[in-house]
């Protein structure tokens, strides 16, 4: 359906979307301050998410934005370690998400209001979410593979879904309860199954 490439300071990537809404990304570095190769648009969104066109070169436009109403799923492949502002924000079609094992960080706004995104797996080696699931309204179900806690502010988990749940490795239950953010944001912390 459509695809390409981008590049930044140490970022290959290449990005392929198919008929079935799955949009999957793979190379090495991170999507945060991309450019895309055939498209120089720079956009800002507003606090509702309105877009604006602005020329600063730290707000970068990824290249399949003008899909976001057919992604459903994004698959992102090993070497991609960090999510930038904004990367997904909105995408309100997108269910499904596997991030890679190398992923470190996810920042602000990353799946800001992806409305039907019911759950999500944090990989063990990310130490830092943003806000990045704010106004994810159904997300009910967040696993975390990380032994540590990775850092989070207040907003990360705000307004989603009623009663979320979190599951952790049995070993850091406890460590996960005593976390102000995360017993904050969770107030059932499981296990993982």
């Amino acid at each position: 359906m459509a695809s390409g490439h981008f590049s930044g300071e140490n970022t290959h990537l290449t990005w392929v979307l198919t008929n079935d809404g799955t949009l999957t990304i793979k190379g090495k570095g991170d999507l945060i301050d991309i450019r895309n190769d055939f498209d120089n648009r720079v956009y800002d969104t507003d606090y509702f998410g309105a877009f604006h066109i602005f020329n600063y070169p730290w707000v970068c436009c990824y290249p399949w934005f003008d899909c976001l109403d057919l992604i459903k799923a994004a698959v992102f492949g090993e070497g991609i370690e960090g999510l930038g502002v904004g990367t997904f924000q909105r995408y309100w079609n997108l269910e499904k998400i596997m991030l890679p094992d190398s992923l470190k960080l996810l920042d602000s706004w990353t799946f800001y209001g992806c409305t039907k995104l019911k759950e999500i797996t944090i990989p063990a080696n990310v130490t830092e979410v943003g806000d990045a699931f704010d106004e994810c309204c159904n997300l009910k179900k967040v696993t975390c593979l990380a032994k540590r806690p990775p850092s989070i502010m207040d907003s990360t988990f705000e307004n989603i879904a009623k009663d979320p749940v979190l599951y952790v490795p049995k070993e850091c239950v406890d460590t996960y309860q005593q976390n102000t953010c995360w017993s904050k944001s969770f107030k059932e912390i499981k296990n993982i199954l």
